[in-house]
């Protein structure tokens, strides 16, 4: 049997399509890859087709292929369509790391992942200097240096804070140290919104340095802050230790 010429293939067939953006933009059905830049002119929202518009049993994908500067590319539901992603379902999903992708299909109703490829967010900051804590009072540290930061979430500059972007569960790491003397102690703490919500505490045996180290898997909103907190009884002010292996930080890392 021959093969079909170009002028035998059906009038009806619509030719799918790759298409790259860098604004606001609603995709059309046929758009089932896009391409989406946020370096090139900021942040923008990519809206979704009509669910009950697309092709069954296809998979559109949406890839973040410049996001250096972790500007937001949010992703919409038509009118009120919810995304379902592995953390969640909402009507908005955010983008906002070179690479995030997503494909997803459509059940007629609303939209569900065929595909997460959304990169854990993750971050740590350390407090290099040494920073005075008065006697028995809960302090939080003054982070002054990012170690890593893949999202933008980590703030030493301004409030001494991680800001989450995306809701999910995230593994929590805190750290201090200070000098007390036998009987006292140190209190490492976790605060999500200034609230303490995980702490440890470990007690001195003699003049000597203690480590409490506080570690906890917490189910985190978009918009919550995370801090490192302080205390200790030792009687008066004491300073944070500053060598590498003994200066507070923390690191926040979701869980995907």
């Amino acid at each position: 049997m021959a093969e079909p010429t170009l002028t035998q293939v059906p009038a009806n067939l619509v030719r799918l399509r790759s298409v790259t953006k860098t604004t606001t933009y609603t995709m059309a059905v046929t758009d089932t890859f896009v391409k989406c830049d946020t370096e090139t002119t900021g942040a923008f929202t990519l809206t979704l087709p009509p669910a009950a518009d697309a092709f069954q049993d296809t998979v559109y994908w949406i890839q973040l292929v410049d996001g250096t500067s972790n500007n937001k590319l949010t992703i919409d539901g038509n009118s009120t369509e919810t995304i379902t992603t592995k953390s969640e379902t909402a009507q908005t999903v955010g983008m906002w790391i070179t690479g995030d992708m997503l494909g997803i299909y459509s059940d007629g109703s609303n939209w569900i992942y065929a595909y997460d490829g959304l990169i854990p967010h993750q971050a740590e900051m350390t407090r290099d200097a040494a920073q005075s804590i008065s006697n028995n009072t809960e302090t939080a540290i003054a982070f002054d240096n990012e170690v890593y930061d893949n999202a933008g979430i980590a703030d030493q500059v301004t409030n001494d804070r991680f800001d989450i972007l995306r809701a999910g569960k995230y593994l929590v790491t805190g750290f201090t140290a200070v000098l007390v003397n036998d009987t006292e102690w140190n209190s490492t703490r976790i605060a999500v919104n200034s609230t303490t919500v995980r702490w440890v505490f470990d007690y001195a045996s003699g003049n000597q340095n203690i480590y409490p180290l506080v570690s906890s898997v917490i189910s985190l909103s978009a918009g919550d802050t995370v801090e490192l907190k302080i205390q200790h009884n030792q009687g008066g002010a004491q300073n944070t230790l500053t060598g590498e292996a003994t200066k507070p930080r923390m690191s926040v890392v979701e869980i995907r």
